[in-house]
């Protein structure tokens, strides 16, 4: 980086999201600040915090916007997701700007202009786009940045905006964190498993690897065998890991742009004309019905 921003405000109600961001934020800016919403003792690698206890995250916005002008931001990052997008977009209209949304990469220029690195067309194009002024409002792709270490944040204020909006009702949703962008292995797994029956079997494969379990976008959205929270590719999270094994996965470009920085990719298809097997270091051709019992047996037993 050859220019840094004064200060860099993260915006996020999730730790593990907080980790990637903050550690971008700080190579970009001279000083890291965090704005979020959870557990309080989610402070994490930040020069200063400001907690938002309240009951909406929508309630927060207008104290995020107030706290961005009062540290002079030039620089928000915004969490990749529901509420980070949300986020997101309210600042830019606050700020009379726009958000660069879904950064594969986000790097600045001498002239302290930042410019991010997009997927257009479907992953069939690579798009750059320069903001214009401050703050930079950006919202990176999961896993655009690597998570560093974990320190508490030096200093801590709350904040407890008066409420603003009336809670008509109350639904609990079970979504298990994902840990995919930090993990060392990762199995995708694609249409060609067939069927959801089979995710059992996926399952006693992962916990033989230590790995982590992700997919494509058809089998979240379409099929529902796994949530969106395991999306790999330009709709979901983009990882990183030492090994990924993709079952049953075609290949397909939207899918690979998440895995393209993998150090190893291996491939179970029976189609041989896959593409899948122009991107991989390993493949093998074949029936996911009789390989799969295979690879448990032989990766359980060592």
């Amino acid at each position: 980086m050859s220019y840094k921003a004064k200060g860099a405000l993260v915006v996020s109600d999730s730790r593990r999201l907080t980790t990637e961001l903050t550690a971008g934020a700080a190579l970009m800016a001279e000083k890291v600040y965090l704005a979020y919403h959870g557990q309080r003792d989610d402070a994490i690698n930040a020069d200063e915090a400001l907690f938002l206890d309240c009951g909406s995250f929508v309630n927060s916005l207008d104290a995020i916007c107030d706290y961005a002008r009062e540290i002079k931001a030039g620089l928000i990052l915004c969490a990749p997701d529901a509420n980070g997008r949300l986020a997101a977009a309210y600042l830019a209209a606050r700020f009379c700007t726009s958000a660069l949304c879904d950064c594969m990469k986000l790097e600045s220029e001498e002239d302290g202009a930042f410019v991010s690195t997009r997927m257009v067309f479907g992953g069939a194009g690579v798009k750059k786009e320069r903001a214009a002024g401050e703050p930079v409002i950006a919202c990176p792709a999961a896993g655009a940045f690597a998570a560093g270490d974990e320190f508490p944040a030096s200093s801590v204020k709350e904040l407890r905006p008066a409420e603003c909006i009336k809670v008509a009702e109350r639904r609990s949703r079970e979504v298990k964190e994902q840990r995919m962008t930090s993990a060392k292995t990762v199995i995708g797994v694609g249409r060609g498993l067939s069927s959801g029956e089979r995710l059992p079997l996926i399952r006693e494969l992962a916990a033989a690897l230590e790995a982590e379990i992700g997919c494509t976008r058809p089998v979240a959205e379409e099929n529902g065998w796994l949530t969106r929270e395991h999306n790999i590719g330009i709709s979901g999270a983009a990882i990183r890991p030492n090994l990924y094994l993709a079952l049953g996965i075609s290949g397909q470009i939207q899918h690979m742009v998440g895995v393209n920085e993998a150090r190893t990719i291996a491939a179970v298809n029976k189609d041989e004309n896959a593409p899948i097997f122009k991107s991989c270091d390993i493949g093998i051709v074949g029936d996911l019905a009789q390989i799969l019992p295979e690879l448990i047996k032989r990766f359980k037993d060592g």
